[in-house]
């Protein structure tokens, strides 16, 4: 897989913003002491921060998109890209919204990536909205580079994904096929088996013992075939089934 660049914006532009805005005083101090936590790397104080001017002022979107960046930089994802997403949406400056969808589609990225083992169909789902995401942002700024490259990037990845789908649904199909043919040859042993003890009873020295081993261990592999088989049709459910994740 091609090497991940993703360029974050980050909210070292968004004092300015302040600086210009008609929010009160209280709102633009407490981002100001946001920002000052953001730049110690004191990203929860930070967070707390930006959510204490929103409480002073809920419409002052880039103490929302600082607290994004914050609660991205402590590993909370699906939190900040809730708030990018509503700073984006709330938000009448076109650059903070090309900036904020632009940071929901690289942490839709994220999440993407960490789910392409364990949930490849999730994932998926949250690369095309990264890729959705960026397409937004090239909307507003069409010459932005960053978003075309992220686009191609999510697509070869969102690509890539599927291709291993495909082969794990054809390896899996492959060994259920093993598994009904061995299936078929134990039931086979097990007719031979049947028919050689009505011989044996009819000898007059039957080799009971011979047979009881051979009718224990044709069961036993018999027990595990149709194990591994309910197993695959198991993971089958699970992978057919709703993603409880949102």
């Amino acid at each position: 897989m091609s090497e991940i660049k993703l360029n974050l914006f980050f909210m070292l532009s968004a004092a300015l913003f302040f600086s210009t805005s008609l929010y009160g005083n209280s709102a633009r101090r407490l981002v100001e002491e946001g920002n000052q936590a953001y730049h110690r790397m004191d990203y929860d104080p930070a967070a707390e921060l930006y959510s204490k001017a929103l409480e002073a002022d809920s419409k002052a979107t880039e103490a929302l998109f600082n607290k994004a960046n914050a609660l991205y930089r402590k590993g909370a994802l699906e939190g900040a890209a809730d708030a990018w997403q509503q700073a984006a949406v709330q938000t009448r400056n076109r650059d903070l919204a090309a900036r904020a969808k632009y940071n929901f589609g690289n942490a839709r990225f994220g999440q993407g990536m960490d789910q392409k083992d364990k949930d490849p169909q999730q994932a998926i789902q949250r690369l095309g909205e990264g890729v959705d995401a960026w397409r937004q942002v090239l909307d507003l700024q069409p010459n932005n580079k960053n978003a075309a490259h992220n686009i191609e990037l999510a697509k070869r990845t969102i690509q890539q994904i599927q291709e291993q789908i495909e082969k794990q649904q054809q390896a899996q199909q492959q060994q259920k096929e093993d598994l009904k043919e061995k299936l078929n040859q134990l039931k086979q042993q097990q007719e031979n088996l049947a028919q050689e003890n009505q011989q044996q009873q009819q000898s007059s020295q039957p080799n009971t013992e011979d047979l009881q081993n051979k009718q224990s261990q044709l069961n036993e592999q018999t027990r595990q075939t149709l194990d591994q088989m309910q197993q695959m049709q198991n993971q089958a459910a699970q992978q057919d089934s709703p993603s409880n994740q949102q």
